[in-house]
């Protein structure tokens, strides 16, 4: 650990001379290929915070491990001795309990590495739930622990999907299996945050990149974020109004457009319809806001225009605008 220290010393340190600074860096994107470098990765994540002039450097060796981490287990990790592999998710876990208040960057890349880490552990039978349990215990703490969650719910779906990393398909439709039978669950999570966190902008953002990635490389339960009790929709509608939140706000609102445009192949579009009903009157609502709602009503070569006619004749006065998909790019 001990040059691991010293070559972000140099990295870190604003006087070393470039020829240095790029000695340093071959030498640790080698370490990181390491077997060794799995133990060094957890001894500096280990590390505690200072705010002296240690500070930065400390800082700096956390984000290294946790880069490390995530690219350990995407790449190496036939490495491991399955042995090891209940020891390596909960030291992770512990380490993302540690660092869910952030920085930002250790905790997206330990985020990462859990959820990779759950692609590749196939004897991690129910990591959505298991994440929840842990990350929702004790009650008091779970407001602490509450960024970590969102962000880890976030990426679970999108690496599922991610194909750099080379599972085999069997595995990774297992892993879209298990996705499916935990989305009411994490729809209920997604609620109870909503009802409680609804004045936090911050975590509201988390929240709505959350239900996107769901929605995207996932599913949701239609019929239950269709539901008049289930804020989310309302609430990503509202957010439009909100200047930090708008723009996730209006990539959800495509989000949900596409995922109930899917529906259209095959015998699922009755099971998406009271979704799409839900939506439709306020995106009609929202298409003063042009500026804003040109994600969605202008979304070219997807969305609703089949449904937009029956609903036009039902009596809804769709707008000619949404019909022609919109004429902006």
């Amino acid at each position: 650990m001990e040059r691991v220290q010293q070559a972000l010393i140099v990295q870190n340190t604003p006087s070393s001379a470039p020829a240095q600074i790029k000695e340093a860096n071959q030498w640790l994107e080698q370490f990181q290929g390491t077997q060794e470098a799995w133990q060094v990765a957890d001894q500096l994540l280990a590390l505690e915070a200072t705010a002296d002039a240690a500070g930065a450097l400390i800082s700096a060796a956390h984000i290294f491990a946790a880069q490390t981490m995530r690219s350990k287990i995407q790449y190496d990790w036939a490495d491991l001795p399955s042995s090891s592999h209940d020891a390596l998710r909960g030291s992770l876990l512990g380490h993302l309990v540690r660092f869910a208040p952030g920085p930002q960057p250790v905790l997206t890349q330990l985020c990462l590495a859990v959820a990779l880490l759950s692609l590749w552990m196939e004897s991690w039978a129910t990591p959505v739930s298991d994440l929840i349990g842990n990350l929702t215990a004790p009650p008091e703490q779970a407001m602490v622990k509450l960024p970590a969650l969102l962000e880890l719910l976030t990426v679970l779906p999108e690496e599922t999907e991610n194909y750099k990393v080379q599972i085999m398909p069997r595995r990774r439709a297992q892993c879209r299996d298990r996705l499916t039978a935990a989305s009411p669950q994490v729809l209920q999570l997604l609620v109870q945050v909503c009802a409680q966190c609804r004045a936090q902008e911050g975590t509201m953002g988390r929240l709505l990149r959350c239900l996107g990635s769901w929605l995207r490389n996932a599913s949701l339960p239609p019929d239950e974020l269709a539901a008049p009790s289930c804020p989310l929709l309302p609430f990503a509608f509202a957010a439009m109004a909100a200047p930090s939140l708008a723009d996730v706000a209006a990539d959800v609102l495509v989000d949900v457009v596409h995922f109930s445009a899917g529906s259209s192949t095959g015998n699922r579009e009755a099971e998406h319809q009271p979704l799409i009903q839900a939506a439709l009157p306020q995106v009609l609502q929202l298409l003063p806001q042009y500026t804003r709602m040109v994600k969605v009503a202008s979304w070219r070569g997807h969305g609703w225009p089949p449904r937009a006619h029956r609903a036009a004749s039902e009596g809804l006065g769709l707008p000619s605008a949404l019909v022609r998909r919109g004429s902006a790019p």
